[in-house]
């Protein structure tokens, strides 16, 4: 349970209240870009990103509310200040979900005037699905082609195609997550499998990727992992 009181923010549960603390502003930590030129981070539930050489700051959202923000880590079982999105390999765009609209956004930079333009905004949801949803993780394939959602209440991941001279993506259906709770997966280094956690069902998922097409083939082999709530490959 959280409750917001006067400007400050308390996480409760039945051992009691604890403050939560939140970084000073400037200090958010972000998410840097390929070239080091900008980063992109969480304040109070919107997505800002800074310039790195000047410090000049630029919000990009402007309707984040608390626990259903742009970025937010916000698993449920966690709670940082570090903003889940990715950036294009080239760090000419930078992708988001919202996770209470159950959509993903792109946005881009105009070089010469430094200012920030939501290029396009797309759902995570097929159209006739009307129940509740919430998204939670982000990825983009190693070449910039494909980028991946995952859906908390419908039991797919948003697979997207990217044009990457414009950073569009185009919606290219769902993998079947094998349930309703996929809250996290990663793709390995050579971006041909990506392995996503079902909290519900209790294990990993293995996908073989088309990063052409943004489709993921899931395998015959399961994993048991209980609570798979975090997944990272190794190096």
């Amino acid at each position: 349970l959280r409750i917001d009181l006067r400007g400050s923010a308390y996480r409760c549960d039945a051992a009691g209240c604890v403050a939560v603390a939140k970084p000073t502003s400037g200090a958010e930590p972000g998410a840097a870009s390929p070239d080091g030129s900008r980063a992109a981070f969480i304040r109070d539930w919107n997505l800002w990103v800074r310039d790195l050489a000047t410090g000049k700051e630029t919000q990009l959202t402007f309707d984040g509310k608390p626990d259903y923000g742009y970025a937010t880590d916000n698993a449920g079982w966690k709670h940082t200040d570090e903003a889940i999105l990715v950036w294009s390999p080239d760090g000419r765009f930078l992708y988001s979900s919202d996770e209470h609209g159950s959509q993903a956004s792109v946005w881009s930079w105009d070089e010469r005037t430094g200012k920030a333009q939501l290029r396009q905004t797309l759902s995570t949801l097929p159209a006739d699905f009307k129940a509740r949803n919430t998204t939670a993780h982000i990825a983009i394939h190693p070449s910039g082609r494909s980028l991946w959602v995952s859906n908390r209440g419908h039991p797919g991941i948003a697979c997207f195609r990217i044009d990457r001279t414009t950073g569009l993506m185009t919606a290219a259906g769902h993998a079947p997550s094998g349930g309703r709770d996929c809250w996290c997966f990663d793709i390995d280094a050579t971006g041909r499998w990506l392995i996503a956690g079902n909290v519900t069902g209790d294990f990993l998922a293995i996908y073989a990727i088309d990063p052409v097409s943004a489709a993921l083939t899931m395998q015959p082999e399961r994993i048991p992992a209980p609570f798979p709530t975090c997944v990272r490959m190794a190096a």
